[in-house]
């Protein structure tokens, strides 16, 4: 009896995890979560992860939050967790006249494994405050959509986001992601 229990949990786990329209290939962390993965050695989720300094859980209405970065902060926790209406919700309401409403489309694009429409949105975003993450998947958007010609060509757009890094942390995330392709390719 117990060989069909665990098929019948592995069976409707994998059903689980197919019918999400999210990619769960990259993890959205904050960087008390990935120091202690560091600390761990979990070197397949660190070399997939997207870190931002806090994780916020979003108050009642989110996308009205003056602040930028607490605002992205929230909305990064939205996608971490995959709190599909309260996405869509926010992507509504938020005032897409702003600069990083594009940051906001091309993200959640990434997260479903959209890479194509992540880059499209994601070139469109011309704010400061995110730049680092900007340049960080739209590497990972080009890797994944193998739209390189070169190693070196992904290699320095990976670049971008390590120029503008600006915590040891963001700079270890870029390290990672290029030993990744370079190892994997040579």
């Amino acid at each position: 009896m117990r060989p069909i229990l665990k098929l019948t949990v592995s069976l409707f786990f994998l059903f689980f995890l197919t019918a999400s329209n999210f990619k769960d290939y990259f993890i959205i962390l904050d960087k008390h979560q990935y120091l202690k993965l560091a600390q761990r050695g979990d070197k397949e989720i660190l070399k997939r992860s997207i870190v931002f300094d806090e994780l916020i859980q979003p108050d009642e209405n989110p996308h009205l939050n003056p602040n930028e970065i607490a605002k992205t902060q929230q909305f990064a926790f939205l996608l971490k967790k995959m709190k599909r209406k309260d996405i869509e919700l926010f992507l509504l309401q938020h005032d897409s006249s702003l600069v990083i409403h594009q940051f906001y489309i091309g993200f959640c694009h990434f997260m479903k494994g959209e890479y194509k429409l992540a880059e499209e949105a994601l070139q469109q975003y011309r704010g400061n405050n995110f730049l680092y993450h900007k340049h960080l998947l739209i590497g990972d958007c080009r890797y994944e959509l193998n739209t390189y010609n070169t190693t070196n060509e992904l290699v320095l757009q990976y670049q971008k986001a390590m120029d503008i890094a600006k915590s040891d942390i963001e700079k270890e995330i870029v390290k990672n992601r290029v030993k990744y392709i370079i190892y994997k390719h040579d």
